[in-house]
């Protein structure tokens, strides 16, 4: 990139942080704004780090990892609020933080006649629909805890492959963090969960983003619509299993409290 040209463009955004969604920023920017981007599919770039950090990072306070503070200032000022949506429905618990002032970077937008983000998906990145379908919204999100309990849903790791087992709710998210979208997908951070030897485990997410699973808001069931089964908690092996509905059954009923860990 000409160096002249970048900062005819801005440069980055200096409310920006340490690292992290840069090259979202400054691509969306060249191209809404009139520019262009090559792609040199035979180019090689390599990311030499060294083996200190000669710099440090001043005084960061922060309540959210600083990637999602970087991402949040480029979906406001660079995406439509239909896009916008998407990105609150894949990252719901950081939805409605500070981000700083980014009038600067708006204006920006209108002074240059900026197009829009609907622009841009319909005549540079049409082919991302084909491999990421827009996800419906949450229908639930947060940490699926005993309603007469105190065990929650956890991944335990996170890895794929890995059983949904139970532990203490900490309240922070991470590996129990849970979103269920309208149509019945059930996810935690970029891996989703179904049935595999009768138990809940951790998969990769198809690329249709549904699934079987729904929650029963009178019943607080979590059901398994193919399989016709409910989630019970087995707290003394600390782990669920698929039982036939029993709206009964105490060990049956789920709730799904939403977590914001930045609003303490």
């Amino acid at each position: 990139m000409d160096r002249k040209y970048f900062f005819e463009l801005g440069g980055y955004d200096p409310g920006m942080m340490i690292w992290g969604g840069e090259n979202f920023e400054l691509s969306f920017k060249i191209w809404q704004c009139g520019g262009s981007i090559e792609w040199v599919p035979c180019s090689h770039v390599g990311h030499v780090y060294r083996n200190h950090m000669p710099y440090g990072f001043g005084n960061i306070d922060v309540k959210i990892p600083v990637v999602l503070l970087n991402y949040m200032r480029v979906v406001e000022v660079w995406l439509d609020d239909e896009f916008k949506e998407y990105f609150y429905t894949r990252e719901p618990t950081i939805r409605g933080y500070p981000i700083g002032n980014i009038s600067e970077q708006l204006e920006f937008k209108k002074k240059h006649n900026c197009k829009s983000f609907k622009w841009f998906m319909d005549n540079i990145a049409y082919e991302i629909y084909d491999r990421f379908p827009p996800p419906p919204p949450n229908k639930k999100w947060g940490e699926f805890k005993e309603k007469n309990g105190r065990l929650c849903w956890d991944t335990m790791g996170g890895q794929v492959g890995n059983t949904v087992g139970l532990s203490m709710c900490h309240h922070f998210g991470g590996n129990q963090l849970f979103r269920l979208n309208t149509k019945g997908q059930l996810a935690v951070g970029e891996r989703c969960i179904d049935l595999s030897g009768g138990q809940p485990k951790v998969i990769f997410c198809s690329v249709m983003p549904t699934g079987p699973w729904d929650f029963d808001e009178s019943t607080h069931q979590v059901r398994h619509k193919t399989r016709g089964q409910c989630v019970q908690a087995d707290g003394q092996n600390m782990k669920l299993v698929m039982a036939a509905c029993d709206a009964s059954l105490g060990n049956q009923k789920w709730e799904i409290n939403e977590i914001q860990t930045w609003k303490r």
